[in-house]
């Protein structure tokens, strides 16, 4: 399947070098590779001891002088770096670190990162590109963002403007019953026929967008959004559902573009993040929800508002923004902001319909539905977020909104394009004027402005664990009960490894920790204790006192992975002592 020639090379010593080559060569050249190891890895060497070509009565494979630890040094280093030198030889993204002491690397960085100048030869391996309109986890997607978000304004001016055009005609009836504008007669000039062309392509583009022109705002959004996803779901794919139960990309991605992250608005003053969430959903699954919930419910509210479009912004704006404030006031890891603003849509829906008097059982069964299914199942939108947007939009709806006159509009004066909407089967619709009441806007504002001024100035102090974007993802667990967790791991040599370290070594000075799904976490808390009598607790093993990381392990259930940190007390575990690092 990967193409490599292994029946040229499977008896060959250089088999290991040419199938990093086969697959360097397979790859992209802006794929960068790190090699580390230590200069003398015992580990390392004793592999290339049984697997040298000289094999013995048994079968295994050593070196001619196996006791000589010199000779199995040298051997071994000379053609590792003879191996080294030809990959790199033959491409220029992989580069070398070597550790001058003796030890052997696990899959981490620890030991790499004990080292000076280390972390400064990894960040040129694991840098990005910071140009790419998709952007980076360091470099978020906001020219992606932009760009989505000047077509979404295009849309809504347009159709704002086809709205309050009166004229249609393009032309002007000649004798004959042609077009006297755009006629073929030799006397019209060039200039002339260009400009009509142009004025006739312009009048095309208003009769499309004359499509929304009862609900310029959400279509605006609708486009806005909707490229804005689907570029994200193409450039950064899906990962597993555990992780992101609504069917979207990881954390990191999630904080490319922009997610709503209270640690990396108040620590890394990205402010643009209380804009960008609002316009980011999470997954496909909140994607569909939230179409179908401003299809059904949103654009009917804006077409009731269509002679108030600045109405209509304003409540939109304050909603997103209000919501967002409160998030990052009062939230932890990271969240969406899209189905809180169509949550607050509705709610200031349910509270307009009740001021008129209108039924308003079945929105407010759907939106209850929503908020509970949105935030007990999608990790990625907090239930801080959506009651706020709920709340604010009722709130919105009995104070900041002022009603000035009332008018009956007949159903035929509604657009063909509009039927869909359920509205053309009325005979009568409302057309209530609404205004914005200055005095309440202004409380608000202020209140906002308050609410800004602590973020900037770092009086709210959020948890900076989540900085790392990765650990929005995830909730931290951990237990000092490493016994217990080394009696599950199925590699005994490993485990022997470990307890093979002398009388100093004590299980009662280590700690075990885990990072699991969101969604998982409440049920591996208590399910691996009812299991196996383990008690998981939230937090790091710094908390603990263990800080020095000792040994990495995977556990698989089904599809999924669980990757497990084993830390230790720096007096517990050392080089000097009786235990040896694995």
């Amino acid at each position: 399947r990967t193409g490599f020639p292994y029946e040229k090379w499977r008896y060959n010593e250089e088999y290991p070098t040419r199938v990093w080559d086969h697959i360097l060569r397979r790859g992209s050249n802006r794929d960068k590779w790190g090699f580390v190891t230590h200069t003398n890895d015992e580990t390392s060497q004793a592999y290339y001891t049984w697997m040298s070509g000289n094999v013995d009565g048994d079968g295994r494979r050593q070196l001619e002088n196996q006791n000589d630890d010199a000779n199995q040094q040298g051997s071994w280093w000379s053609e590792l770096s003879s191996s080294l030198d030809w990959i790199q030889s033959r491409h220029n993204n992989v580069k070398t670190y070597f550790i001058e002491e003796d030890g052997h690397c696990s899959f981490g960085l620890y030991y790499g990162m004990q080292q000076d100048g280390f972390d400064e030869w990894a960040g040129s391996i694991f840098s990005e590109d910071q140009f790419g309109i998709v952007g980076n986890a360091t470099s978020p997607a906001i020219g992606l963002f932009f760009l989505s978000a000047f077509l979404g304004v295009a849309l809504a001016a347009g159709a704002i403007r086809s709205s309050h055009q009166k004229d249609r005609e393009v032309h002007t009836p000649g004798a004959n019953g042609s077009d006297s504008l755009l006629s073929s007669d030799k006397s019209t000039s060039q200039g002339a026929v260009l400009k009509a062309d142009a004025r006739r392509a312009i009048l095309y583009s208003l009769g499309f967008l004359s499509r929304f022109q009862s609900y310029p705002i959400t279509a605006g959004y609708l486009l806005t959004t909707t490229l804005y996803f689907w570029t994200m779901i193409l450039s950064q794919g899906f990962v597993h559902p555990i992780n992101n139960p609504s069917l979207g990309p990881g954390s990191i991605s999630l904080s490319t573009f922009g997610i709503n992250n209270p640690s990396l608005v108040v620590y890394n003053m990205q402010i643009f993040r209380l804009l960008t969430s609002s316009f980011l959903f999470s997954g496909v699954l909140t994607y569909l929800l939230g179409i179908w919930s401003v299809i059904k419910c949103t654009i009917p509210l804006e077409r009731d508002l269509k002679d108030n479009s600045l109405v209509f912004l304003t409540v939109t704006v304050m909603i997103a923004a209000g919501c967002n404030l409160v998030y990052a006031m009062f939230g932890s890891g990271a969240s969406c902001g899209t189905m809180s603003l169509i949550l607050g849509w509705n709610s200031f829906d349910i509270a307009m319909n009740k001021k008129r008097g209108e039924s308003t059982c079945k929105m407010m069964t759907g939106t209850l539905f929503l908020f509970l299914l949105v935030s007990l199942v999608f990790p990625f939108d907090s239930w801080i977020m959506l009651l706020s947007a709920i709340l604010l939009g009722t709130i919105f709806a009995k104070f900041l909104l002022e009603e000035e006159e009332s008018q009956r509009t007949n159903a035929s004066s509604v657009s063909e394009e509009d039927e869909w909407l359920d509205h053309a089967g009325d005979d009568n619709m409302s057309s209530t004027n609404y205004s914005i009441r200055r005095r309440p806007l202004f409380v608000f504002s202020g209140i906002y402005g308050i609410l800004f001024v602590v973020l900037v100035a770092r009086l709210r102090q959020p948890d900076r664990l989540y900085q790392n974007a990765f650990y929005t993802g995830c909730t931290l667990l951990h237990t000092d009960e490493v016994g217990t967790v080394m009696n599950m791991v199925d590699n005994d040599r490993r485990r022997r490894g470990l307890e093979e370290g002398g009388n100093d070594f004590d299980y009662d000075n280590m700690c075990a920790e885990f990072c699991v799904p969101n969604i998982a976490a409440l049920g591996t808390v208590f399910r691996v204790y009812l299991v196996v009598g383990l008690q998981l607790q939230k937090g790091q093993c710094q908390d603990l006192g263990c800080e020095d990381h000792l040994v990495d392990k995977t556990f698989s259930f089904a599809t999924y992975s669980l990757d497990v940190e084993i830390f230790t007390q720096s007096n517990n575990y050392d080089d000097d002592g009786g235990g040896e690092r694995m």
